[in-house]
């Protein structure tokens, strides 16, 4: 099938670019491109990363990759407040599906949850069109996550997930 091939392919271009970045000595001063640039094109490479695993079946090395995606921009994030957002919420996002795959729904909600109110709600103000289909996304899957989390529960309990999913 021409689909699995382009998904191998995907997927080796990914694992390439990761161990490529890996490899690369550490910013020296002076450098043209500065550590938190490299470590931005690592987080980069690790989210495509995580979400090509993930296509691929390999959930539990998604989850593990996605997370170190998110850590870096979360450290990235501390030294230039301003910038990273976008990133950061993609990469929640994408481990927030990782973790539905694996029907780990609490942290599929919660991930989803931090993506839009930490970040896209802002840059839904900020920048309005611009991030508006990665915000929908992101309600999209949130719901998602919602309604995932609401089939694994008890009947009594499915009352609050289920109204969470029609919100977004």
């Amino acid at each position: 099938d021409d689909g699995i091939g382009r998904q191998r392919e995907a997927l080796q271009a990914a694992t390439e670019a990761c161990e490529l970045i890996k490899r690369l000595p550490r910013a020296q001063e002076g450098d043209e491109h500065g550590p938190d640039e490299i470590q931005g094109m690592k987080a980069f490479a690790l989210r495509g990363l995580a979400w090509q695993l993930g296509a691929s079946g390999s959930v539990d090395e998604a989850v593990t990759t996605a997370s170190e995606s998110v850590e870096i921009y979360e450290a990235l994030r501390e030294r230039c407040p301003g910038l990273w957002k976008r990133d950061i919420a993609e990469a929640l996002s994408i481990l927030g599906v990782q973790h539905a795959a694996r029907q780990e729904w609490d942290e599929s909600v919660d991930r989803h949850t931090e993506a839009l109110k930490r970040h896209y709600n802002a840059l839904e103000r900020e920048y309005r069109e611009a991030v508006r289909p990665q915000h929908a996304l992101a309600l999209g899957r949130l719901a998602e996550a919602h309604l995932g989390r609401a089939r694994a529960r008890s009947a009594e309990s499915r009352q609050e997930d289920l109204l969470e999913a029609l919100e977004h």
